[in-house]
């Protein structure tokens, strides 16, 4: 009996059970992997839509302050990000409309207003001076004094 008759026969056992762990291994990981290369892609191109999205931001309040804009801000922001962005849904553009407005208006203290309910409107009722009556049913006259 040869030494390799032995050898050969262990070391494919041994490869065999290497090549099957790392392929265990393998299939757990990549899902793990790819999801954490989705997750920095996604947040690269959120960085690039924001980006995009801030110099619209800036082009349509410039419109509005030169008296160009035809349309609401909502609209035309919307609009120029669909164009830049058509992958993006309303939702999405919508998060990146607050997202920019928040940061803008960060330092914009809030407006709060009271709110009171409504006074009802008393009518002042009339003063009657009261009346007195005699039982035999006539009407008592107060006397003046005359000085």
């Amino acid at each position: 009996m040869n030494i390799n008759d032995i050898i050969f026969p262990v070391l494919n056992i041994i490869i065999a059970a290497v090549v099957g762990y790392i392929g265990t291994f393998l299939v757990q990981a990549v899902p793990e992997v790819l999801a954490y290369i989705e997750a920095k892609l996604g947040q690269a191109n959120y960085a690039r839509v924001k980006a995009v999205a801030i110099d619209i931001w800036n082009k349509i309040e410039e419109d509005c302050r030169l008296g160009d804009l035809t349309t609401s801000k909502a609209k035309a922001f919307e609009r120029l990000l669909i164009a830049n962005f058509p992958e993006l849904t309303l939702e999405e553009i919508n998060l990146v409309n607050k997202a920019i407005a928040g940061e803008v208006n960060k330092d914009i203290p809030i407006v709060e207003k009271e709110v009171e309910a409504p006074v009802p409107v008393v009518q002042a009722a009339a003063v009657v001076a009261p009346k007195y009556y005699a039982p035999d049913g006539t009407e008592l006259v107060p006397a003046t004094i005359i000085a």
